[in-house]
């Protein structure tokens, strides 16, 4: 039975610490993977208006108890605070995540009657994939990025986040054969300095169009193959295939001299956003994970 100072009061489950503390021994000591669902149930503050703070400590307690009935062996489920769960499954990944979301999804967004009070539910989700030695509060940041993602998609939805989606294209070059043993497959991580200044001082748009921008000239200044996905808010990852190290250091020699040529207009002004580069020689595909720290 769980010791009391690890189950939260409201709905059962066992709190946020506990989570963080599975995770680590999972991913730290045993050298466990998988995948993190951050659910958020969407407008939930309207039922605590409608009705009242105790009656919404139940509404979640019940779509806790709906969302254990479903859940896999593998997964566990967290309360954080107010109305947002962690979901942590091991050796799971961001597919087999994004189906069970599904089943969350529909079975939270049946009618719904409590107390002669009905009431309606609907669920937004963040996904982010985690490996061996992984850092947590960077595994959550990615996760919530994700739920951002989602809930300005327009709620009810589920994002993954695209750290993962590059992993699994870098898997499916391993597995594809392209990673042949003896060859060098770098790692490129590319930043932008000080982003939100130039949100905070251009706005949003800007910031947008910053991203967009560079996105287009890594693909236009980088062999025809190349995996190019968005790593973070600002940050981007690059692996251009098969690479000797002399190739690879006039690849990245020339890409930073067309980056700091990148003109930016914002309004009336044209600025150029600075760039930080970092590299890994060569890929360790069996542990992505360390070869991104590396490049970073």
């Amino acid at each position: 039975m769980e010791d009391q100072a690890y189950v939260d009061p409201v709905t059962g489950l066992s709190p946020y610490s506990r989570c963080k503390e599975i995770f680590t021994d999972l991913t730290l000591h045993n050298g466990g993977q998988g995948s993190l669902l951050l659910l958020d149930f969407d407008d939930f503050n309207s039922i605590n208006i409608l009705h009242s703070h105790s009656f919404g400590d139940k509404v979640i307690r019940a779509a806790a108890s709906e969302i254990l009935s479903i859940l896999p062996k593998n997964a566990q489920l967290f309360r954080q605070e107010g109305d947002r769960l962690f979901l942590l499954a091991s050796d799971a990944s961001c597919e087999e995540l994004q189906d069970l979301f599904a089943s969350i999804q529909e079975i939270l967004g049946q009618p719904h009657c409590l107390e002669g009070n009905d009431y309606h539910l609907s669920v937004s989700g963040g996904i982010a994939w985690f490996g061996p030695k992984c850092n947590w509060e960077k595994l959550v940041r990615n996760a919530t990025l994700a739920l951002q993602s989602a809930k300005e998609a327009g709620k009810n939805t589920c994002r993954v986040y695209q750290q993962a989606e590059m992993k699994l294209q870098l898997h499916h070059r391993k597995l594809s054969q392209q990673a042949k043993p003896g060859t060098d497959y770098p790692l490129i991580l590319v930043d932008i300095d000080h982003f939100k200044q130039i949100i905070d001082q251009y706005g949003h748009l800007v910031g947008d169009n910053v991203l967009k921008s560079i996105i287009n000239l890594l693909y236009a200044q980088s062999p025809e193959h190349s995996l190019i996905g968005r790593y973070g808010g600002d940050e981007f990852l690059i692996q251009p295939g098969p690479m000797s190290y002399e190739t690879l250091c006039e690849y990245l020699e020339n890409l930073m001299s067309h980056l700091r040529s990148l003109n930016i207009c914002a309004e009336s002004a044209i600025f150029c956003p600075t760039l930080s580069l970092g590299a890994c020689r060569s890929i360790d595909f069996d542990n992505l994970e360390e070869s991104i720290q590396q490049a970073d």
